[in-house]
């Protein structure tokens, strides 16, 4: 019981240590990178409508909603950003990239890192598995840098 305890306490520092790390430097987006920003989510609309299977573009969407998300939270947010719509985004974004290719840890490890970041504790909980999933795949892989990433 008490390795039990310890466990939830070490994950809880870490999960805590984890909140901070977003997209760097999304907190504080100017508004030229965030009107850039929205043009591009626009366009990856736009190639995901012409190939649904497109991994790339997916985890593209969901890196730049994410960021959009966390500048919608900031003080001093632009009207023109609505935090649960691009939230959705990004969580959907990410975990479609993961699902189409599963061999691809980073995908995997972005999706964990989203939820980390999120403010519900059941989602946060959930990371894990997305993590231990890279952390499979990475083992299997004979790339050392991934498996030391996803480790």
């Amino acid at each position: 019981m008490r390795r039990v305890g310890l466990t939830a306490v070490s994950w809880l520092l870490f999960a805590s240590t984890v909140l901070a790390q977003g997209p760097k430097g999304a907190d504080s987006l100017p508004p030229a990178a965030i009107v850039d920003s929205q043009k591009v989510l626009a366009a990856l609309e736009k190639t995901l409508r012409a190939n649904r299977n497109d991994a790339a573009a997916w985890y593209r969407q969901g890196m730049i909603a994410w960021a959009l998300t966390a500048r919608a939270y900031a003080p001093n947010p632009p009207r023109s950003l609505d935090p649960t719509r691009l939230g959705r985004l990004a969580d959907t974004s990410l975990r479609i990239a993961a699902q189409i290719e599963p061999q691809n840890v980073y995908y995997r490890i972005a999706v964990g890192r989203f939820l980390l970041a999120s403010g519900a504790a059941i989602t946060r909980f959930a990371a894990g598995g997305h993590f231990e999933g890279a952390l499979d795949v990475a083992r299997k892989g004979g790339d050392a840098m991934t498996h030391a990433e996803a480790a």
